[in-house]
């Protein structure tokens, strides 16, 4: 598994990455959201990300380094549109696909690594 491979170096870049990501996707969607979240960054058995969305609280599987980058980009707006709506409606959907037209095609995509979390 990723977690018993990732040195400190190796969790610091992906530290970096995740934050430089999520900074660019809350630009594309900052007329949306009322404010920048806190990015918490964590391994998880079962999640790729989470919305606490009360919070104003994002976090994000350090599992995520093993997937395309455009996945984590996925999971990113995905999490940022929970502060939108907060379930998965209609509307979460249709407004996610402005920012990621296939994103139903990457949310089967993605479920092809569950073996990395």
């Amino acid at each position: 598994k990723y977690r018993q491979s990732c040195s400190r170096v190796c969790k610091e870049k992906s530290i970096q990455l995740f934050e430089e990501m999520l900074y660019q996707s809350f630009l594309k969607m900052q007329d949306y959201l009322k404010e920048y979240p806190k990015l918490i960054i964590k391994e998880s058995l079962t999640k790729w990300g989470c919305c606490y969305y009360k919070e104003n609280k994002i976090m994000l599987n350090l599992a995520l380094t093993q997937v395309p980058i455009y996945l984590i980009e996925y999971v990113i707006l995905h999490e940022l549109t929970h502060f939108v709506f907060p379930n998965h409606s209609k509307e979460f959907h249709l407004f996610l696909q402005k920012y990621i037209p296939n994103e139903r095609i990457y949310s089967k995509e993605i479920k092809k690594f569950t073996s990395k979390l």
